[in-house]
């Protein structure tokens, strides 16, 4: 599809998909491009590909979980209604997620937990459902709120 597309390319141009450093500081040598002056507009464009592939593996997992309820309401007007109901119930994210859904789940973990990443966490934060429980509190881990993040992994989950 076009977001598979997208996220791919973005992961790509990012270099999260490449196992690039977490820093250059990690690195015995230090990079040419390291000794320049950090450039505002540059810094700008990099955050805006960060967000643009934060929310494509966000939108991709909202949209694929309701795909999943759909078709899970489907098979409850076949079946009985209440034992659907409490099987749905009873399963966590990853169990409602579809094969593809799981997939932009990991992905968006593993980009939220890279140290290099430049999202801007007060707008994704925003636009996260709150039954996302674990990408809420990565966020809220990246906008300095560790009490919060602590709050919904030991209390929710």
């Amino acid at each position: 599809s076009g977001r598979s597309l997208a996220v791919t390319y973005l992961e790509s141009a990012i270099g999260i998909s490449t196992g690039r450093q977490a820093s250059a500081a990690s690195s015995t040598e230090q990079d040419a491009f390291d000794a320049l002056p950090s450039d505002k507009a540059v810094e700008e464009r990099i955050a805006d590909l960060h967000d643009e592939l934060a929310f494509l593996l966000l939108e991709g997992m909202i949209s694929e979980r309701r795909e999943v309820a759909s078709t899970a309401t489907t098979t409850t007007e076949e079946g009985d209604a209440t034992e659907a109901k409490q099987d749905t119930d009873s399963t966590d994210e990853a169990e409602q997620d579809s094969e593809l859904g799981a997939l932009y789940r990991g992905k968006l973990r593993r980009f939220l937990s890279w140290p290099n990443a430049k999202v801007r966490p007060e707008q994704l934060l925003k636009m996260t459902p709150p039954e996302f429980h674990r990408e809420r509190a990565l966020v809220l881990g990246r906008l300095g709120r560790h009490d919060d993040a602590l709050r919904i992994l030991y209390c929710d989950l």
